[in-house]
């Protein structure tokens, strides 16, 4: 874009959307709107995009801390009940998804390499906050169904639904152990019946 343009897109920004709070911190939140109405040329078009993902992982920075299950306490819950259950998102997981490239743009830029050849490459990923730092999980479209449903309050049952209607192939071992790693997802949601971990009594 070059500094000078790039001063100037501030200054617009800026006059457009001035500070409305002591915490510069929210500063940001009209951007990547803000960047939808500019007139870019068509190679800054995945702009917003990319502006709503940067967004997105630095609200995960600010995000609550939550509690979350280990590996072992998992697999402790009896297949059956985990099937029934509703399971709790981490809060600073976030979904995001665009026509372009925009988790390979994001990631060039750490540090920088070589943007991807494909600039309209579609993107399906989610943000996490495994130990503190955000970072993005790069998922398929059927990952990405299955975690919206997830955060709308869907049984796993019914995520794999959502998974499977998009992709009768989908890996959801693969992806379960992706969401684990990074603790998209912490536990069960209160509430849920006889899908507790059962663990094995202390000797």
């Amino acid at each position: 874009m070059g500094e000078a343009r790039f001063d100037t897109l501030s200054m617009a920004y800026a006059e457009a959307h001035p500070s409305q709070s002591g915490d510069l911190n929210r500063f940001g939140a009209a951007l990547p709107a803000f960047l939808e109405t500019c007139d870019q040329a068509p190679r800054f078009s995945f702009f917003a995009d990319l502006a709503r993902l940067e967004w997105l992982l630095h609200l995960a920075y600010f995000a609550a801390d939550a509690n979350v299950l280990t590996p072992p306490e998992w697999a402790a819950i009896r297949p059956e009940d985990l099937l029934d259950a509703k399971l709790a998102v981490h809060p600073a997981c976030a979904l995001i998804s665009s026509r372009y490239a925009i988790a390979e743009i994001w990631s060039a830029h750490r540090p920088v390499e070589a943007l991807p050849a494909n600039l309209e490459s579609p993107t399906y990923a989610l943000v996490v906050r495994p130990q503190w730092r955000p970072t993005l999980l790069v998922q398929c479209a059927a990952a990405h169904a299955a975690f919206d449903a997830l955060q709308r309050g869907a049984t796993l049952n019914e995520v794999l639904d959502s998974a499977f209607a998009i992709d009768a192939e989908f890996d959801f071992t693969s992806q379960w152990r992706a969401w684990i790693t990074a603790s998209a997802i912490t536990g069960l949601q209160p509430g849920t019946q006889n899908a507790q971990p059962m663990l094995a009594p202390a000797p």
